[in-house]
């Protein structure tokens, strides 16, 4: 069994999620054991729950006119939604950013 690094695992799990395969069929493919790679994969996302830099900076600026909540994803991404979005819906799209 080949041993990898964090980084390579979390590389793993991102190349994954991009898949759009199960989990079965891309360890099969990538020649990963499945319940290792759940494993891992569990591992990871616990560390990152638990870790102390969790939360983001939020700044809250007036805007001309725009009823909307603007998120910037590491500089790169822009999305803007209503600010009528369901909480719940966001608080799941901001759980799967931190991936």
């Amino acid at each position: 069994m080949a041993r990898r690094t964090k980084a390579q695992w979390q590389a793993l799990i991102g190349a994954h999620g991009a898949s759009g395969q199960t989990a079965a069929a891309f360890c099969r493919e990538q020649g990963i054991n499945a319940r290792y790679f759940s494993l891992r994969r569990r591992q990871l996302s616990e560390e990152r729950a638990t870790s102390s830099s969790s939360f983001a900076a939020v700044s809250l600026s007036a805007s001309s006119g725009s009823e909307a909540i603007r998120l910037e994803w590491a500089g790169v991404v822009t999305l803007r939604l209503p600010l009528a979005i369901e909480p719940g819906w966001l608080a799941t799209l901001l759980r799967e950013l931190r991936y």
